[in-house]
């Protein structure tokens, strides 16, 4: 059972939100001059490489049981290869303001899972999870006296509920492989199967790009995407979810928005509004709440 005293874990999972927020204003520059394909396959191939070299110096073998493989190998598929072609997609059928609340659900859709496989969470977890998301949709919305989300499709929108599922489902069937492996060689495992399938799915567009004419601002938010985001991010995440257990460790997703408009504030001169300052309270006291249940 995880302590309900702030630990480790919660140090690797803030740690890994922040750079994931940061990530927003940064991929920016690179998506818009490389498109979202070219941008996915170069980004995930550094990723991969970036992970092979630290499994070379921290690991003395990457072998695991065929059982555990296939498993491993599905959760590639699933958690980076689907869910990124979904989100792509996704976004490129919905706003981003929307695309982030419903991305926000997945500590919800993670408790519901929980609570289905027997992890039953107190009534003050369920309050803690609500009040969470509650505070992202007021940093998002920016109003607490009207709705301000709009545009986009059903299909957008159906594709970004979508990929908080798979998150959610993914986070929570790595957890006995990284109970049994560790969080570094799983991590490899899984972004290693899961590149190779974007590269396959990518290789048209990629192979097409002009990549001599790439100027050095997007190749900077690429190899950050890359390496942090993507790559060292992913083993940090896994570590959290060792330590906390995968419904608690979903919460701290709410702090990806966060981050990511303080990120944008500091970064692109976006202002952050006393609303959205609000809504970044609530949605601490949210976790705090549920964390601590």
């Amino acid at each position: 059972m995880t302590s309900s005293r702030f630990n480790a874990g919660d140090g690797w999972l803030l740690l890994t939100v922040a750079v994931w927020g940061l990530n927003f204003p940064l991929a920016k520059f690179a998506l818009d001059e490389l498109g979202p394909h070219s941008f996915v396959g170069v980004r995930w191939a550094i990723a991969a490489a970036t992970l092979v070299v630290l499994v070379l110096l921290r690991e003395r073998n990457l072998r695991v049981p065929w059982r555990d493989f296939w498993m491993l190998a599905g959760l590639g598929m699933l958690g980076v290869a689907l869910f990124q072609m979904l989100w792509t997609m996704g976004l490129s059928l919905t706003t981003a303001a929307k695309a982030s609340i419903l991305v926000s659900t997945t500590p919800i859709f993670a408790a519901i899972g929980g609570a289905l496989l027997g992890h039953r969470l107190s009534a003050r977890a369920w309050f803690g999870t609500f009040v969470g998301f509650l505070g992202v949709f007021v940093l998002i919305n920016n109003s607490i006296t009207e709705i301000t989300l709009g545009g986009g499709t059903i299909e957008g929108d159906v594709m970004m509920l979508g990929v908080a599922a798979i998150w959610a489902i993914y986070s929570a069937a790595a957890a006995p492989l990284i109970a049994r492996h560790g969080a570094l060689k799983t991590t490899f495992w899984i972004v290693l199967v899961g590149t190779a399938c974007l590269l396959i799915i990518t290789f048209p567009t990629t192979s097409a790009q002009d990549w001599s004419s790439v100027s050095a601002l997007t190749w900077g938010g690429v190899f950050y995407s890359a390496v942090f985001s993507a790559g060292l991010s992913f083993v940090w995440w896994y570590e959290g979810i060792r330590l906390l257990g995968a419904t608690r460790a979903m919460l701290y997703s709410y702090l990806i928005p966060v981050f990511g408009i303080a990120c944008s504030a500091a970064v692109l001169g976006d202002v952050m509004t006393p609303v959205q300052f609000l809504g970044a309270a609530i949605a601490l006291a949210g976790i705090v709440l549920a964390r601590k249940s």
